[in-house]
């Protein structure tokens, strides 16, 4: 593999992206409670997310859509991978879907298509960790993106000597904007807050010679429904942050440059990930003393903000925040065109 991995790098003069984005056709309380959501025609985020990828400029070599199964208490979204009657002819050639196991949530799915890879010693420089309701928001994301993880990597390898990384949208931090380390297995980690992101070839390989596929999947599956857990959604992102941690694997993110929005379903809200002393609700933002930071548009933004109507107050203030008011208004107007015609296509 390693081999391989090298001739590709030498016949190669831009570097192997695969962007895989994590999905679910299941319709559950905690995602679709909102009445404006419940119509099915409303929640088929891929269809949306597809549409917008289409018209962003990018280099990315593959669009791997992970297809879990849906649990038996979920109600099945149907149709929810077809794209025939949406236009993607921009990127319908380099999309493949792989069917996966529901578990560790997107986590799960991120590792099982790292893992197929390996096996089809399909070899990517980068391995992007996207899901469906986040969408891919300016041009050349991907390029931004990596331009940001060498960036970093430079910094890795000439202090640690250490080549990798998963560059993600936001590390747990303190208020005074320290790394906040959670205990978790008698160890200290550094904790993925917001973890859309990007990771090495080098990472990859990592984390597999830690831990063996079938050990990984075995722990997602011990935290599927066990109250003793807590959250599934929270044990898995420690869980997650635990791999890459001990797989000597350098974990940063991308708040000091870029903006980077969450989307919080229990309060059908954004936080702005960037302000870790309140994380800011986006609702309250505008009443509380800001800092007076300025950051690059976001490479990505939540669906929710678009749709089913957009949400202007919110989206106004994110463009408070940002450097380049011309460059976010034309993002959101890409955002919304696109949304626009992908439900056009939509058959309710």
């Amino acid at each position: 593999m390693r081999l391989s991995y090298l001739m590709m790098v030498i016949m190669s003069t831009s570097p192997r992206v695969n962007c895989v984005i994590c999905t679910y056709s299941g319709k559950y309380k905690r995602k679709y409670e909102n009445d404006e959501v419940k119509n099915l025609s409303n929640a088929k985020y891929l269809r949306y997310n597809l549409a917008i990828l289409n018209n962003i400029k990018n280099k990315l070599t593959k669009i791997t859509i992970m297809r879990p199964k849906v649990d038996q208490d979920h109600e099945v979204i149907e149709d929810y991978y077809d794209f025939s009657k949406i236009d993607i002819e921009n990127i319908r050639d380099r999309i493949e879907i792989i069917d996966c196991e529901n578990v560790g949530v997107s986590y799960g799915q991120f590792v099982t298509c790292l893992y197929q890879n390996m096996l089809k010693n399909e070899i990517y420089d980068y391995y992007m960790f996207l899901e469906d309701d986040y969408v891919a928001s300016i041009h050349d994301f991907d390029t931004l993106m990596i331009d940001e993880f060498k960036y970093w990597n430079l910094i890795n390898v000439g202090r640690f000597n250490n080549p990798s990384m998963f560059l993600c949208t936001g590390i747990a931090k303190h208020e005074n904007y320290t790394v906040r380390r959670l205990w978790y297995n008698y160890k200290r980690i550094v904790c993925l807050d917001f973890s859309l992101g990007i990771m090495n070839y080098h990472a990859v390989n990592n984390l597999f010679d830690m831990y063996p596929y079938d050990a990984i999947m075995d722990s997602f599956r011990t935290f599927k429904g066990s109250k003793k857990y807590g959250s599934n959604l929270h044990i898995n992102q420690i869980f997650f942050s635990y791999l890459i941690n001990n797989s000597n694997i350098v974990v940063r993110d991308i708040c000091a440059k870029y903006l980077s929005v969450f989307y919080e379903t229990d309060i059908d809200g954004g936080i702005l990930v960037n302000y870790p002393e309140t994380y800011w609700k986006l609702q309250d933002i505008i009443t509380r003393p800001m800092r007076t930071l300025k950051f690059d548009a976001p490479l990505f933004m939540p669906l929710q903000f678009f749709f089913p109507q957009p949400r202007d107050n919110v989206i106004n203030l994110c463009r408070e925040q940002i450097k380049n008011q011309a460059l976010f208004k034309e993002m959101i107007k890409n955002i919304s065109q696109s949304i626009d015609q992908a439900l056009k296509s939509i058959v309710t």
